[in-house]
C-alpha cells in the first residue's frame, strides 16, 4: 500500500510541475516572438553534439544516406515540404515499398531522423529497401509558404488538424505516388500525425485504395484518460480562449536562442525534469537519452494556436469530432449546434497501433476504446510497451532492439505486395 501511495503521489506532482511548465511554456511561446527573441549565445565553443545545429537535410546527409526535398501545393494553397530518403546503404536490398511519415505537433520532419542513425526507423527503413518520405504539415518551419497568404496574418494560421486532414494528407499522398509511380503506400503517423490520418480517411474515401496500411504510433482521438499539462492548461484556464481574442494565432514556442538554451540548460542532471515538463511531450525514458539536448533542439515547432485548441476540446467534450466554434458559428458551418464527430466507422484501411503504458497524451485506455469503435478486424495489431512514453518510439534509447524490430515485421506481415512498374530507386 505504501508503494501504491507513493506512486500516487509522485505521479500528482509529475502533473503538478508539468502543468507549471506549461504555463511558462505558454508564456514564452507569446512572449519570445513578441520581444524578437533570436539572438543565439556563444555555445559553439562548447562540446554539444553536432546534430543540434543540423537541419534535416544535414541530419541526413551527414550520416550517408541521399536526400531529396520536393514541394507540393494544397488545394487550399498552403506549400508543402516532403524530404525523401530514396534508398540505403545496401546497394543490393531489394524495392518494398514506399512508406510516408507523418511527424506529430510540434514536430517536423527532423524528429523522425534526430535519433542516432541505428535508432532513426526511416534509416533503418531505408536500408531495408523502403522509398522512405517524410512530409511536414502546415504551420512548420519547412512548410511555412502560401500561395496567397503572409506567414504573419491571422488568416494563415486559421487552421487546426482538420485542415490537415482535409487537404494536406491528399496532396501529400498523391504527390508521392504520382512522383515514384506506385499505387499504394503505408502511412506510419505519429500523434497528431494519427489524428489527421483518421479524420482524413473519414473525410476523403478515395484515401482507401491509396494505402495499404496506416501505422497509428500514439493514436491520439479520444482524450478521457490523457494526463497532459498544456492540454489540461489550455482547456480548462481559458489560456487558450484568451490567446485567440488577443490575436496570437501562431503557437510559437522555441527559436534559435531556445534552442541552444536546450541544449545548455537540458544536459544538466538537475534540470532535466524540469525541461522534461517544459517541452511538455517528452517521457522519462527519452529525457534520459543521452541525445535529450538534440531532441529538445529540434522539438517543439510552431503550430497554430486554434490547433492545440481543437485536441483540448477533445479532452473537454470527450469526442473526436471537427472544430467546435461555439452554438451560433457551428450552426452557420454544420448546421447543427455541435460539431460533427469523425464517423471513425467509414474507414476501411486496415491498420497496426503503437502505445506506451506512460504516454500521458495516448494513454492506452484511449487506444483500446478506439479500437473498439471502429469496423471489426480492422486493427490488426495493438502493440504496446509498459515503459515507453509518448515520445520514445523517436527518441528511447533502446528503439533498435524492441520497437523497429516490431515496425520491420509489421510492414512486412500487413503491408502486402508492392505494386509497381518501375522502382522508385531508378529516379536517382
Amino acid at each position: 500500500q505504501r508503494r501504491v501511495m507513493g506512486s500516487k503521489q509522485n505521479k500528482q506532482l509529475l502533473n503538478m510541475v508539468m502543468s507549471l511548465s506549461s504555463c511558462v511554456l505558454l508564456i514564452l511561446a507569446v512572449s519570445l516572438p513578441v520581444f524578437g527573441a533570436t539572438a543565439q549565445p556563444s555555445l559553439r565553443g562548447n562540446k554539444v553534439d553536432g546534430d543540434i545545429y543540423r537541419d534535416v537535410a544535414a541530419l541526413v546527409q551527414t550520416k550517408g544516406y541521399p536526400f531529396e526535398s520536393h514541394e507540393t501545393v494544397t488545394a487550399d494553397g498552403y506549400i508543402l515540404t516532403l524530404h525523401r530518403i530514396p534508398k540505403g546503404k545496401n546497394p543490393h536490398a531489394p524495392f518494398k515499398g514506399v512508406v510516408m511519415f507523418q511527424h506529430g505537433i510540434l514536430c517536423g520532419s527532423d524528429c523522425w531522423v534526430m535519433n542516432s542513425e541505428e535508432r532513426s526507423l526511416p534509416f533503418v527503413l531505408a536500408n531495408e529497401g523502403y522509398d522512405v518520405w517524410m512530409t511536414n504539415n502546415r504551420g512548420t518551419p519547412y512548410s511555412n509558404k502560401h500561395t496567397r497568404l503572409g506567414r504573419w496574418s491571422s488568416a494563415y494560421w486559421d487552421f487546426s488538424f482538420h485542415d490537415m486532414a482535409m487537404f494536406d494528407v491528399p496532396a501529400n499522398i498523391d504527390y508521392i505516388l504520382a512522383h515514384t509511380n506506385v499505387s499504394q503506400l503505408t502511412y506510419v503517423g505519429h500523434s497528431q500525425g494519427t489524428s489527421q490520418m483518421f479524420a482524413s480517411l473519414t473525410l476523403k474515401s478515395d484515401l482507401a485504395s491509396k494505402v495499404n496500411l496506416f501505422i497509428a504510433v500514439t493514436p491520439v482521438t479520444f482524450l478521457l484518460h490523457q494526463s497532459f499539462g498544456l492540454l489540461t492548461t489550455l482547456a480548462r484556464s481559458g489560456v487558450g480562449a484568451l490567446l485567440m481574442k488577443l490575436g496570437v494565432y501562431e503557437f510559437n514556442p522555441t527559436n534559435t536562442l531556445l534552442r541552444d538554451t536546450y541544449a545548455t540548460v537540458c544536459a544538466l542532471p538537475l534540470l532535466g525534469s524540469l525541461c522534461q515538463g517544459l517541452v511538455g511531450l517528452i517521457d522519462t525514458k527519452t529525457a534520459a537519452s543521452v541525445r535529450a539536448p538534440v531532441y529538445l533542439s529540434h522539438a517543439p515547432v510552431s503550430t497554430s494556436t486554434k490547433c492545440l485548441l481543437h485536441f483540448a476540446q477533445f479532452m473537454e467534450e470527450n469526442t473526436f469530432s471537427q472544430y467546435n466554434y461555439g452554438t451560433d458559428e457551428n450552426f452557420r458551418r454544420y448546421g447543427s449546434a455541435h460539431a460533427p464527430a469523425y464517423e471513425l466507422s467509414k474507414i476501411h484501411t486496415p491498420m497496426v497501433f503503437f502505445s506506451g503504458s506512460l504516454d500521458p497524451l495516448g494513454d492506452p485506455r484511449d487506444v483500446e476504446y478506439l479500437s473498439s469503435v471502429l469496423p471489426e478486424g480492422l486493427v490488426k495489431e495493438h502493440i504496446n510497451y509498459e515503459d515507453y512514453g509518448h515520445v520514445a518510439f523517436l527518441g528511447s534509447d533502446d528503439v533498435e532492439d524492441r520497437f523497429i524490430p516490431d515496425m520491420l515485421r509489421v510492414l512486412k506481415q500487413y503491408a502486402g505486395p508492392v505494386t509497381s512498374s518501375l522502382s522508385p530507386h531508378t529516379y536517382l
